[in-house]
This record gives C-alpha cells, sequence and structure tokens, in this order.
C-alpha cells in the first residue's frame, strides 16, 4: 500500500504499534483497537491498521506539543458519541432480520 512520500520507519512502527493495542484489546479495551475494528469490517485490515495509525500519529503529536498525557478515550468512545446513528443503524438492521423495533423509555449509561 502506497501512503506517499513518508517516512517508511514511522509508518512501520505505527501500524506495529495499532496491531498491538488491537492485541491488547482483549484483556482491556482501547480506543484504537475499537477504532480499527470499526474501520476493518468495510475498508480492509490494511486500510484500517492504516487509519488507527494515522489517529495514533496525530494524538503523539497533540502530547508532544502541549506538553501533555495520552488519556485511554476507553472501546466505546465512538458510540457514546454518536448514540442516535447506533441507535437507528442498530433499528434499521433488526428490521432488514423481519423484526419489529419499538423504543420506550430512556437508556441509563454506566
Amino acid at each position: 500500500m502506497s501512503t506517499g512520500a513518508g517516512n517508511e520507519w514511522l509508518r512501520s512502527a505505527l501500524i506495529e504499534a495499532v496491531l498491538g493495542a488491537v492485541r491488547a484489546s482483549r484483556k482491556k479495551p482501547n480506543f484504537f483497537a475499537a477504532r480499527y475494528k470499526r474501520l476493518a469490517g468495510h475498508r480492509g485490515t490494511k486500510r484500517a491498521a492504516m487509519a488507527a495509525a494515522h489517529s495514533m500519529l496525530i494524538a503523539i503529536y497533540y502530547m508532544l506539543r502541549d506538553g501533555t498525557r495520552y488519556e485511554e478515550l476507553g472501546g466505546n468512545h465512538w458510540d457514546e458519541h454518536h448514540r442516535d446513528d447506533v441507535v437507528r443503524r442498530s433499528m434499521r438492521r433488526l428490521e432488514q432480520l423481519g423484526y419489529s423495533v419499538a423504543l420506550s423509555g430512556t437508556a441509563t449509561v454506566t
């Protein structure tokens, strides 16, 4: 996969770091593994790894620029911030499978 004139050593190191995060997510879910898994289903594993590596590079840049520490957002960060999209997509999928879906009440977030 060609990604332009970037540093091939940095690219390889970031992809290895992402794949390490994916392996570590079996014990403790993390943001980069969740991003990889979400994208791998429709983009493919190599593109998903590159996208997650890019996200990691952006996080590293801001940590170095601002002198801050990394704060893990968690494996469900995207779902929490896009709750309406997740609900709508899940309802549509259940209806496609032949179920009748009706929402009631409010869900509690733990």
